[in-house]
């Protein structure tokens, strides 16, 4: 590896899902020098307002369970999930981003979209939720 240059090798490939008809959505994935990290990503579904979550990843895959990290609070009530002209399309607008990176010292800083209490304005009720893991 050169000085200065990113490489990285896949070691197994899969999917990360959840009993029912809840979902993970829109995943970003850290991974630090030691080969552990975080997927982390949206939960929505039946059973969950939009919310923050991630699972712990290792050189193996997966380690352990989904863990929520942050609760959503209502359903998604943006203005995208509203006909014209109102400015919507009727198909809701969510999970523009993502985005887990490592730090230094080993932690993974993760960040989503999810409904936070007391999060309406105007045009939206979405949040982001910002968190450290350390794999």
């Amino acid at each position: 590896m050169r000085r200065g240059a990113v490489s990285g090798t896949i070691a197994k490939q899969g999917y990360v899902a959840l009993t029912g008809s809840n979902n993970v959505a829109f995943p970003s994935i850290g991974v630090n020098r030691s080969g552990r990290g975080v997927i982390a990503f949206s939960i929505m579904g039946p059973d969950y307002f939009p919310s923050a979550a991630h699972i712990k990843i290792g050189t193996g895959g997966t380690v352990g369970a989904v863990q929520l990290v942050s609760q959503g609070f209502r359903p998604e009530d943006g203005f995208t999930c509203y006909p014209e002209p109102s400015g919507g399309s009727e198909l809701c607008r969510w999970g523009d981003y993502t985005a887990s990176v490592a730090t230094p010292s080993g932690a993974i800083i993760s960040a989503t979209e999810y409904i936070p209490k007391g999060s309406r304005t105007f045009f939206a009720n979405w949040g982001s939720f910002i968190w450290q893991t350390r794999p």
